[in-house]
């Protein structure tokens, strides 16, 4: 199966696509999210059929961390 990444802020009513194109693993990176609290759903999707749309998992919260500035870097 392939999946895709829908988030919204807490606040937020629409959904938003993460990815741009069915993901086949089991993670993905968080790039381009602005930090803050986010909901997420995974959909599972077929690459082959771009109009079916299969199982949707819970609704899930995940809290993004702005940039490290307190200069220690990562350990």
């Amino acid at each position: 199966p392939a999946y895709d990444i829908y988030y919204r802020a807490n606040e937020a009513e629409d959904w938003t696509r993460l990815n741009d194109q069915a993901v086949a693993g089991t993670s993905y990176p968080l790039m381009g999210l602005a930090p803050g609290r986010y909901l997420f759903r995974i959909v599972t999707v077929d690459p082959l059929r771009p109009d079916w749309r299969g199982p949707v998992s819970r609704d899930f919260t995940a809290e993004i961390a702005g940039p490290d500035e307190s200069g220690r870097g990562a350990p």
